[in-house]
């Protein structure tokens, strides 16, 4: 499979056969069955774990079968939680042991999804980050200076932070000396002004759920004994890190108590490799502008397949693809139309 502009190559030519290799490299090392799920962060070409990626995950563990060991290979920077809580309980449903095998970003809902995990083996470039989730919906802050929006597109809200509410609070108690009951009231009212309570009765319900599904997914491979330690494992990971973009090395990963193994120098570059190479197929480090890309090609009417994701396994896999359609339009304007998106197989 190949990406083309109007003969114009995106990114080189898909190497399944050169994946598979290095998968195979991988479950020789790891005595394991690998599922890998690449979710490309290629800016303007961005994909996230989503429901979707539930039914896929089913099929490739069906075509698997019941077995010993279950690795999934990840690479992403977030999506959907429940989406990736659901992809822990569905990979238990068919091994003994799982593990997440980290070679780079693991972000956010990936993260979460790697505390379901009975080993995290993480690549010196490997990183966590925490799970603190932000709110998206109808409640949100609408984003300043835009007046107007079309019917039936999402309405262009401001993400809240569920931490960041949570800071807000500690602010104006710790900071601002707040302490009585009235001026506690006042903040909260100023608050409610920019957020509305709606959205706030979400960010509520968000923190408590992450906290909930951090500790669940925790207790799946720790002992009962260990409670305190979970508890600290789930405070540290939601609300002290202070930044959803504060990323967490295998080192500090160990030291929160996460079950992080470093891998063997063959599996190391096995993973390395296998990284590397998805990243030159999905052409990860190049911004997708269109209008560049037609602008490559010479054209003024061009059509464009773009893969932005992988699941695979060595017997199997699918790409996500978007195609389009990129042209110049009469008053110099750039048209620019999406014929088809989804998971196709490899």
């Amino acid at each position: 499979m190949r990406s083309r502009l109007s003969g114009y190559i995106l990114s080189r030519s898909m190497s399944r056969t050169d994946r598979v290799s290095l998968i195979e490299r991988i479950e020789k090392a790891r005595g394991s069955r690998v599922i890998s799920v690449f979710l490309g962060d290629r800016p303007g070409a961005e994909t996230r774990i989503a429901p979707d990626l539930i039914p896929r995950m089913a099929r490739y563990l069906r075509e698997i079968g019941k077995v010993h060991s279950i690795d999934i290979f990840l690479y992403s920077t977030g999506g959907e939680i429940m989406s990736g809580y659901r992809v822990v309980s569905l990979v238990r449903e068919y091994c003994k042991k799982f593990s997440v095998l980290v070679p780079f970003r693991c972000q956010s809902t990936a993260t979460l999804l790697a505390l379901g995990a009975d080993e995290i083996v993480m690549s010196p470039e490997g990183q966590l980050s925490p799970v603190d989730p932000s709110i998206n919906g109808p409640y949100n802050p609408l984003i300043p200076g835009i007046s107007s929006f079309q019917p039936g597109q999402p309405l262009p809200v401001l993400p809240v932070s569920v931490e960041e509410v949570v800071s807000y609070v500690k602010l104006a108690k710790e900071v601002g000396g707040l302490k009585e009951e009235a001026g506690l009231a006042s903040a909260f009212e100023r608050l409610t002004a920019d957020v509305r309570p709606l959205a706030l009765g979400q960010v509520y319900r968000a923190r408590e759920q992450i906290r909930m599904l951090s500790r669940k997914l925790l207790e799946s491979h720790m002992k009962e004994s260990e409670a305190k330690r979970i508890e600290k494992m789930v405070a540290t990971l939601t609300e002290e890190l202070y930044s959803h973009d504060y990323l967490i090395s295998r080192q500090e990963a160990k030291l929160i108590g996460l079950p992080v193994i470093e891998p063997a120098s063959e599996l190391e570059q096995a993973m390395v490799q296998l990284f590397e190479t998805y990243a030159a197929d999905l052409s990860l480090w190049d911004q997708f502008n269109p209008l560049f890309e037609l602008q490559k090609s010479g054209a003024q009417n061009s059509r464009m397949t773009v893969e932005r994701a992988y699941i695979e396994t060595t017997a199997s896999g699918e790409a996500f693809i978007t195609e389009r359609t990129v042209s110049v339009q009469p008053d110099g304007t750039l048209g620019d139309v999406i014929h088809n998106e989804g998971w196709k197989p490899l």
